[in-house]
């Protein structure tokens, strides 16, 4: 047959070839083509002469071809036709023969990994899975996936669900099901029929639960729990997310919790459970609040502070939407931006703050309507449609509800939450507009059906309204509001339970019952009277005693007050302590700051003040008033009186967007602890007068609380002192597999390999060589976790971001008072480091007087500390490393030739990233997959183009430079695929590097410094700037900066 026009195989092929010559072509067809002539030479176990003698044959039979350019002594199977004939008409167990031993061979092989799964992943398709292929062909699905190649991927895994189908996953194959699984659901949920989707997942709920697989049966769950979402079956979805959240909460990992925290809020909300929403994310939330810095986490912290407000505790929520807003502004997320001002403007509804919803609104139609979206304007007009109506516009009303109406008729949901919603409906109808598809009645029908149980008892209380205006039976009015009372405790909604409260009393105030009435009417003041007095019925207000808002503060102190005897962790402590000043204040932010040492604010809890606003500002003007405060004694008030206004800059603060503040400190006797900060009280006004007394109160309190756990503080610290710090330096150290960490399969990072198997079972000292960011510390610790000493500290010292007076003091330790500012003994690098290794990282800048001192405990192994003469010995291995030619140094007298013969027992040169250029794609994945992994993004294809940019690359910064921006280039990913943008700046004449033919080291370093610098506009730190380029900590640039002379000089300025 004709195979491509290229060469000719006779009917009877397999009798024309010999044995060989079909192991051989059954080689090549299922290997990684092209198959090198070594591989071939391994695998037939034939001599090199008789196995080049028989490619020739194939070649001249033009069955094969040969490589010709880069790759040349490789060879494929000439045409794809030639391929299937071969496969077709070889014998069976001879194939099967040639696959296994290329299965063997490749399994041994330390070629590249992905290339050895893909490779493997197909013969065990074809041999059969076994154990060993069960993992390479759900690894392979992984990759290719990964590399967008779905198809292929969905092969692998329909391959392995067919293999489970045959033989009941057991435990040591149980992962694979459940990932291939996951895998296949994740690659086609919008092509793959939900019922099948649902059937897969839920057997593979049952084998997750057999197995006890928590992680992997979270994952089922939340899957299913948005399937049924997507199908509108909302009580399976919730019934699902729950279970989700129930196995996070199992599984006890901080970082999963929070994740379900913000993945299940919105299912709670949409079911209406608030009090459940709030309770969860306080568990989680931490002592500092952060608010996260992506789209999801955002928006889903968005639907938490809406059920703070509707909880009532409305000043933490609405300061969340505000800071969500904020921070959302910051990172130039317009969407979420958008999502707070329409949760802004549903809380201020809920609230009945018309003009502070409705200057919400303005912005969102500031905007496009393709920008905003119609799921996002169905929200807005109908907000609208209630705003208009309570300024008498009847018809604006009208028309923004119709609009409301199109707008959820495109999407396919029309549910909005809001009591407010009746009082527009019943309005519009008074008026004599009354719409089909949305009307008060049919509404009441409608929600009562749903499984919000807050818009239940919504619902249940409108529909006993509608029936007094009725005259229906009283009855059946007592009943519903009874309901509504019920579903609104279990949702926790005090808002609205407060509403349904005010019902319920005036009914029975109507009745006569006057103690019933006087019962639901306080409830109702509670709530009310913390926020706006006027949402309370002015007609009923005579009846409410005067101190039911004080008995609320004290009964809040009181109970914090029976705790504080079991309390044994201070953030825990303080975060319920600003909880309270916030809701009792109405204070929208809260903070507690101590002072540092040199009398710098520093803040320790908060609410409503994610990190983001400590740059600002604002917040430097809060840092003044806390000074102030702890500088006087003092607390502080904005708006004072004329008589106690002082020195505070209430006109910069008001311009800063600070209404109204309270700073006081929180003591216990002379004993100050710190600093409570409450501002923004909500509404606007000055926090009242008779609220001081209880701050008051409560600052003793958390005095009092700070005093019981600083002894038990103390005791914990001194315990785990010696603990922790060995915890510290170890985690510093920690690689598993150390040797395998190295990443590369070039030569010169094989010879480094190779080098750190030789030396490490040694004690002897070892020199490494290399360029800044080539990976020196990475060798380091390779060779200290492959030696006898891993079980032992890894002690790290950078000499050259050490100042030069405080390098001896970091090695060898000081005693109290051996200098000023020696406040306590200090144990240095070499104390520390007893039992295990010590690295000098940069030995090169070690100061000469240092290097007389490090000579003496190299060859001794004993050391002083500063301030005392008592030897002290420590058993430990140095590792010492440089950028320097140390050599040169040496003849210069700038190093001790002594010491240097010292440290240079064994030395080993890490080649730079450019004389590794076939490492760099290698790199780049293992990069691309670690922050991938870390940021939560599967990235699935990497463009050849975008790689050839990697290798075309010069490096300057070497290994370190191109992590950093890989990590850069993961961060601006859409998480499917990644791009490689900005190396053609940085690989311009304005950075590269010269010939430094007559140049000293130091000058060379110097002028490569200035140019990079030059290029960023003297930009030091930042995504672009100089020590992200030349892969460098901004510190450790500064230093070297210093060191070598470089200064900015500005421009002369030529006047006219």
């Amino acid at each position: 047959m004709e195979a491509d026009g290229a060469g000719q195989i006779p009917g009877r092929a397999r009798q024309v070839m010999d044995e060989r010559e079909r192991q051989i072509i059954l080689y090549l067809l299922h290997a990684a083509s092209p198959v090198s002539i070594d591989t071939l030479l391994a695998l037939s176990g034939s001599p090199a002469v008789k196995v080049l003698s028989l490619m020739d044959r194939l070649k001249k039979r033009k069955i094969v071809r040969e490589n010709k350019g880069q790759l040349k002594g490789t060879y494929f199977v000439n045409s794809t036709h030639i391929a299937s004939f071969v496969e077709k008409h070889m014998d069976e167990e001879e194939t099967l023969r040639a696959m296994r031993g290329l299965a063997a061979f490749c399994t041994a092989s330390p070629d590249d990994e992905r290339e050895k799964i893909l490779v493997l992943a197909k013969l065990y398709m074809k041999l059969g899975a076994g154990a060993n292929g069960l993992a390479y062909i759900k690894k392979a699905a992984e990759i290719l996936a990964q590399s967008e190649e779905a198809e292929k991927a969905v092969s692998h895994y329909d391959y392995l669900l067919k293999y489970f189908t045959e033989n009941a996953p057991d435990a040591s194959n149980a992962a694979y099901f459940l990932d291939s699984v996951l895998g296949k659901v994740s690659l086609l949920k919008h092509l793959m029929p939900i019922e099948e989707q649902v059937s897969l997942l839920t057997r593979a709920q049952e084998v997750a639960k057999g197995y006890k697989m928590w992680d992997s049966l979270a994952r089922i769950k939340f899957t299913l729990g948005q399937l049924f979402q997507k199908a509108g079956q909302l009580g399976k979805a919730v019934r699902n997310i729950d279970d989700f959240w129930q196995i996070s909460k199992k599984t006890g990992d901080p970082r999963m919790r929070k994740m379900a925290v913000l993945l299940t809020a919105e299912f709670l909300f949409l079911q209406g459970r608030m009090s459940e929403v709030i309770r969860r994310y306080e568990e989680v939330v931490g002592d500092l609040e952060e608010f996260g810095d992506d789209e999801v986490t955002l928006r889903a912290l968005g639907n938490v502070g809406m059920a703070y407000v509707l909880t009532g505790r409305i000043a933490r929520g609405m300061g969340m939407l505000h800071a969500m807003r904020v921070k959302a502004d910051s990172l130039n997320l317009p969407q979420v931006s958008i999502f707070a001002d329409v949760a802004s403007a549903l809380s201020l509804l809920d609230l009945r703050q018309v003009d502070e919803a409705d200057a919400n609104l303005e912005r969102i139609y500031a905007l496009p309507d393709d920008v905003t979206g119609p799921f996002i304007l169905r929200t807005a007009d109908r907000c609208k449609a209630y705003v208009c109506v309570t300024r008498g516009d009847y018809t604006g009303a009208w028309h923004h509800l119709k609009r409301s109406i199109e707008h959820s008729r495109y999407v396919g949901w029309k549910y909005v939450k809001g009591s407010w919603t009746f009082e527009l409906l019943d309005a519009l109808e008074k008026e004599g507009f009354l719409h089909d598809e949305m009307n008060y009645d049919g509404e009441v029908e409608g929600m009562l059906k749903w499984q919000d149980i807050h818009m239940k008892g919504v619902v249940y209380r409108y529909r006993a309204l509608r029936a007094m205006e009725r005259q229906q039976s009283i009855s059946g009015v007592m009943s519903d509001l009874k309901n509504s009372e019920k579903y609104l405790k279990r949702s926790g909604a005090e808002i609205e339970l407060a509403r349904t409260r005010i019902v319920l009393g005036k009914t029975y105030l109507e009745r006569g019952d006057i103690k019933r009435a006087q019962s639901y009417l306080k409830k109702a003041w509670i709530v009310f009277s913390k926020y706006d007095k006027n949402l309370f019925p002015r007609e009923l207000v005579g009846i409410m005693p005067q101190e039911q808002k004080i008995e609320l503060i004290m009964d809040r102190i009181i109970s914090i007050n029976e705790s504080l005897g079991t309390i044994r962790d201070r953030s825990s402590f303080l975060e319920q302590m600003i909880n309270v000043a916030i809701d009792f204040s109405m204070a929208m932010r809260g903070a507690f700051f101590t002072m540092e040492e040199g009398g710098e604010p520093r803040i320790i809890a908060s609410r409503n003040l994610d990190p983001l606003f400590y740059k600002e500002e604002q917040f430097k003007l809060i840092r003044q008033i806390v000074t102030q405060v702890a500088s006087d004694c003092m607390e502080a008030i904005v708006p004072a009186s004329k008589e106690e206004r002082g020195d505070l800059p209430e006109a910069a603060l008001i311009r800063a967007g600070i209404t109204s503040l309270i700073c006081m400190p929180a003591k216990l006797g002379p004993h100050i602890h710190g600093y409570l900060y409450l501002d923004n009280r909500l509404g606007g006004g000055p926090f009242q007068n008779n609220l001081l007394p209880y701050v008051k109160v409560l600052c003793s309190q958390i005095g009092l609380g700070l005093s019981n756990l600083e002894e038990y503080d103390d005791i914990k610290d001194l315990k785990d002192h010696y603990q922790q710090e060995a915890i510290f330096y170890k985690r510093e150290m920690v690689i598993a597999n150390p040797p395998e960490a190295i990443i590369g399969k070039s030569e010169g990072i094989r010879h480094v390999i190779e080098q750190i198997k030789q030396v490490a079972p040694t004690d002897s000292s070892v020199l490494i060589l290399g360029e800044t960011g080539v990976g020196k510390e990475l060798v380091a610790k390779a060779i200290h976790n492959s030696s006898e000493r891993k079980d032992g500290p890894f002690i790290p010292a950078n000499l050259a971001t050490l100042p030069e007076e405080l390098v001896a003091s970091e090695l060898f330790g000081h005693e109290k008072g051996a200098f000023t500012g020696a406040s306590e003994q200090y144990k240095g690098r070499f104390d520390l480091a007893n039992g295990g290794t010590i690295f000098l990282d940069e030995v090169g800048d070690l100061p000469p007087n240092v290097q007389v001192k490090l000579l003496r405990v190299l060859q001794e192994g004993v050391f002083e500390r500063l301030g005392s003469s008592k030897p002290i010995r420590s058993n430990f291995r140095v590792i010492a490393a440089t950028n320097k030619d140390l050599l040169s140094d040496v003849e210069k007298g700038v190093f001790r030739q002594d010491l240097y013969y010292r440290l240079n027992v064994f030395p080993i040169h890490v080649p730079p990233l450019r004389d590794r250029k076939e490492d760099i794609i290698t790199l780049a994945h293992y990069f691309i997959e670690k922050f991938g992994r870390n940021m939560r993004k599967r990235i699935r294809r990497v463009p050849g183009e975008e790689l050839k940019k990697l290798t075309e690359y010069h490096w300057p910064g070497n290994v370190r430079e191109l992590e950093h921006f890989v990590e850069r280039a993961v961060i601006l990913s859409d998480g499917n695929r990644i791009s490689f943008s900005g190396l053609e700046r940085t690989n311009g004449d304005s950075i590269s590097l010269q010939d430094p033919v007559s140049m000293s080291l130091a000058d060379v370093e110097r002028e490569h410094i200035e140019k990079v610098l030059n290029a960023t506009h003297w930009k030091v730190s930042g995504p672009r700037g100089a020590a992200a380029i030349l892969g460098l900590k901004r510190s450790t640039l500064r230093a070297r900066m210093a060191k070598l002379g470089i200064h900015h000089t500005l421009p002369a300025v030529t006047r006219q």
